[in-house]
């Protein structure tokens, strides 16, 4: 998912776990695959 991902939902509507996980899953996805 990522970033790009997220950018289909607004910032202020996106829950704040939403958000983390999209920003973890642009750091490290290879690290965490299964949040991608």
């Amino acid at each position: 998912m990522g970033l790009r991902g997220a950018a289909r939902i607004p910032a202020s509507r996106a829950p704040f776990p939403f958000r983390a996980m999209a920003l973890a899953s642009d750091a490290a996805p290879q690290k965490n695959p299964a949040i991608l």
